[in-house]
């Protein structure tokens, strides 16, 4: 595994994902209180499907932002291991995690076999 890369693939994916959370905030994810849904912030009823389509659309937006938040600490956990010397290295087996999966997921801390199950739900979503 050549480090140089595994850096530059991680940055990447790191500099992908802010662009990713700052597009979610654009379209409403941000942790500003909005207008309560049947009103605008000057008190004129907006259509209650306008409403909905807003409310999902932020739902959305704050769904996406937090799903790439949690991705940019696992790209920053992995950069702390390429730090430390243990990346690329699977903590359970102490096998090395082969190439082809470290380009296909550079944030990849464990081996296809011992991956939690809650993150091999969360990379087929």
């Amino acid at each position: 595994m050549n480090t140089d890369k595994a850096r530059k693939r991680l940055e990447a994916r790191h500099r992908d994902l802010e662009q990713v959370v700052r597009a979610a905030d654009d379209l409403g994810a941000s942790d500003e209180p909005h207008a309560a849904a049947g009103g605008d912030s000057a008190g004129i009823d907006t259509h209650t499907a306008d409403a909905a389509a807003d409310t999902i659309e932020r739902e959305m937006a704050l769904s996406v932002k937090e799903s790439s938040e949690g991705h940019l600490k696992d790209v920053e956990r992995a950069l702390q291991r390429l730090e430390d010397g243990t990346y690329g290295r699977c903590p359970v087996c102490g096998v090395d995690i082969p190439d082809g999966r470290l380009e296909a997921k550079p944030e990849a801390e464990y081996c296809v076999e011992h991956e939690p199950p809650s993150a091999r739900a969360e990379g087929a979503a």
